[in-house]
Formats: C-alpha cells, structure tokens, sequence
C-alpha cells in the first residue's frame, strides 16, 4: 500500500508556481522511502530508488556499486537496524540533478560485525532519468 502511493505520487502533476517545492519535497519522500527499503531489506523497492551506476562511498571510505551495497543488503551481509533522518533533510535542485543533505541515525551491523548506533552526515545526488529521481551517488560521514 505504501509503495502504491509513493508511486502515485511521483506522477502528480506539477504546476509552474509551485514546481520547485513540490519537486523539493517529492525528492525528500522517495529518501525517506529508499532509507524505509534499506531497513527492510526490501530490494525490489530500493533498486527501483537506485540508478543502475549508483555508487555509495561509506564511512570508512569504501566505494560500492549497486550491485555490491543492494547484494549485500540481500545476503545479510549488511544488516541496517536503524537508518532515520535526524534532521531536515535540505534539497537544492538544479535541472536533471538535486542534491539532498541531512544528519542520520544509523545502527548497523556489516559483515558479522554489530556498529551501534551513530549520527552521521549525508550527501546524495539523485539524477532525473527517464521522468524518474534516482539516486546515482551517495556518501555518508560518521559524526565523531
């Protein structure tokens, strides 16, 4: 039901006036909705939010692709407990591209390995391909 309307909403239609902020805040949904399917493991969901290209840098500097981040999201190898925006999460867009920055909350364990929870920072660039946002890269920074 969730994923029925976050795809309704992506085809609303957008008036001159109003296009910026609708764009803004339809960008922020489909963030809240990618974080919600990297939670629940819901890869259907989240490859559908990730442009085949996507690559994320992680916190200690390691840089995944799709493949790598959504397959090991699949096998459990990347187990998200909590990922959540702990602040606004600001959009500034700019003809087919839009960058999103926000703090987090993530808890996590990655390969085995339990990392409690911990704020960070994020930067994400989504990409307007085909009439669609997806992200196309994505770099997090632990809050020491």
């Amino acid at each position: 039901m969730k994923t029925a309307l976050f795809f309704m909403l992506l085809l609303l239609p957008l008036g001159k006036a109003a296009a910026q902020t609708s764009e803004s805040d339809k960008l922020i949904t489909i963030e809240e909705t990618r974080l919600k399917a990297l939670v629940d493991g819901d890869i259907d969901l989240a490859a559908s939010l990730h442009a085949d290209n996507f690559e994320l840098i992680n916190p200690v500097g390691e840089t995944l692709t799709k493949q790598q981040y959504l397959g090991g999201i699949e096998k459990g190898e990347i187990d998200y407990k909590v990922f959540e925006p702990i602040s606004k999460i600001r959009v500034r867009i700019s003809g087919n591209l839009a960058v999103l920055r926000y703090k987090s909350n993530i808890e996590i364990t990655v390969g085995g390995n339990a990392l409690p929870l911990r704020a960070h920072w994020h930067t994400d660039i989504y990409e307007n391909i085909e009439g669609s946002w997806k992200i196309i890269w994505s770099q997090a920074t632990v809050i020491e």
